[in-house]
């Protein structure tokens, strides 16, 4: 590099820094060149603006698309008369349908709509250990949210399922349906014993074990109810256990 491309190039540092600082407002060493930003139109602006926000439109679909859903969910879905918790260790789910014509024997038309619809909430929870871990671990978050809330009051469970809500402290879920029926053999204090019931022959139940029984949760016990909504569904659960009950006896 020679001497005068030498001094060109240090007056070109002297008259950017001065540019810089402020000193001058433009020099006739240094020429800025502004290129004007292409105005977009139409599609490419369009296109140019999703290209640019795409994280949060596909933020704004996800929820958008979740709530459609939610909202499409609550206003066609059916208000049941009664919703039932039914968990168990085996897999009953195929049951399920047959289970609910069973018991809506026993409801009556709490929602005054003219007919009778039995909600079952079916979780199977393997607690052998055998099974799928992510099945079990959803099925387990599924269970706490249930118990979470006092919408299920009337309970399908099986010995197995019931120690493990209780857990440790044998907390109790259950109320203590002997008091209510003191003369009646068929109530212990789980509750009302399913296997060879008149209940299980309208569901065409034979596969029954015999330690799943029909139960009514305690009133008073659900973390996120409300205690009009879950006194209501109580009395709807006890009321119609006490028809299953005494169907049997007679």
């Amino acid at each position: 590099m020679d001497r005068n491309e030498q001094d060109r190039i240090r007056r070109e540092k002297i008259e950017l820094i001065k540019l810089k600082q402020g000193l001058i407002e433009e020099s006739d060493l240094i020429k800025e060149e502004k290129q004007e930003r292409e105005k977009l139109k139409g599609f490419k602006r369009v296109k140019n603006y999703v290209y640019h926000n795409r994280p949060f439109i596909l933020v704004g679909l996800f929820f958008a698309v979740v709530f459609g859903y939610m909202l499409f969910d609550m206003l066609s879905t059916e208000k049941p008369d009664i919703r039932v918790l039914f968990a168990t260790s085996e897999n009953y789910s195929m049951k399920m349908p047959l289970i609910e014509e069973a018991i809506e024997n026993y409801v009556e038309d709490y929602n005054g709509n003219g007919k009778v619809h039995v909600d079952i909430n079916y979780i199977q929870l393997d607690l052998e250990g055998g099974g799928n871990p992510d099945y079990f671990a959803a099925n387990q978050t599924k269970l706490i949210g249930e118990l979470a809330v006092g919408k299920s009051m009337l309970l399908i469970l099986d010995n197995k399922v019931a120690e493990y809500i209780q857990g440790d402290d044998n907390y109790a879920i259950m109320a203590d349906l002997t008091d209510m029926f003191p003369d009646n053999d068929l109530i212990t204090r789980e509750g009302f014993y399913l296997k060879g019931s008149k209940l299980a022959q309208l569901a065409k139940w034979e596969s029954v074990t015999d330690d799943v029984f029909l139960a009514v949760r305690r009133g008073d016990e659900a973390l996120a109810a409300t205690e009009k909504g879950m006194e209501e569904n109580y009395k709807k659960a006890l009321e119609t256990f006490k028809k299953i009950v005494e169907d049997e006896l007679n």
